[in-house]
């Protein structure tokens, strides 16, 4: 019988009946997940935690199976590609935020009152991993993924600017350009995606309350 090692064990002396085998021990199993344990929400987190660390261009499918210790095969039983759970979390991100404002807001509001619950809710929104994926990089994806994505950015601009609007209107707003102002602001809170890990732990209703200030009141001192 061939040992471990590759060499050939001599013949047992014609006294021995047979030499006494044992079962080879098995190989230690890697560790994973248990069945049933990994579902689209497990998958979505630990995905989205790694394009927002490394960027979706630098993760692929086989660190996402990794880090979740399960096979890329069981990995495509909930997911057929990577834009996929890209897709997945940017709606999952926009329901939930309509559910956020849908919950704090009021039509008889004033145009202000109804931007700072809007903002509130986004500030919310992109303090999450899965969420924050509403603010992705389209030019990584393919041209149905820019489609769909574009829809959900034309969306929330548009309930944006509907409360521009209202608050010019109302008289509690005054600006020159929506489409400006509600470029700028976008392009201020959406900056909470790249901020560093530690300025990410600063409680939301703080940055928010900071946005507001900055956004509706400025920062001169008259």
């Amino acid at each position: 019988m061939a040992e471990a090692t590759g060499k050939i064990r001599t013949a047992a002396p014609r006294k021995t009946a047979r030499a006494e085998t044992r079962p080879a021990k098995p190989a230690p199993a890697k560790p994973g997940r248990k069945r049933g344990s990994v579902n689209k929400e497990v998958i979505m987190a630990i995905a989205s935690a790694m394009f927002r660390e490394r960027g979706y261009d630098r993760t692929s499918l086989d660190d996402i199976a990794t880090g979740l210790s399960i096979t890329k095969p069981s990995l495509y039983y909930h997911f057929s590609s990577k834009e996929e759970i890209l897709l997945e979390c940017i709606a999952r991100g926009y329901i939930l935020f309509q559910q956020k404002i849908a919950d704090r807001d009021d039509v008889r509001l004033s145009g202000r009152e109804r931007m700072r619950i809007f903002i509130e809710a986004y500030v919310d929104l992109l303090q999450d991993n899965v969420l924050s994926m509403i603010v992705a990089d389209e030019r990584v994806m393919t041209d149905a993924g820019k489609a769909k994505y574009r829809n959900y950015k034309r969306m929330l601009n548009r309930d944006l600017l509907e409360r521009l609007e209202i608050g010019r209107k109302d008289g509690s707003l005054a600006f020159d350009d929506a489409r400006i102002v509600t470029f700028g602001i976008f392009g201020m809170v959406n900056w909470m995606t790249h901020w560093q890990s530690g300025a990410l732990q600063i409680e939301p209703g703080a940055v928010s309350h900071q946005f507001i200030t900055m956004i509706l009141d400025g920062i001169g001192k008259a």
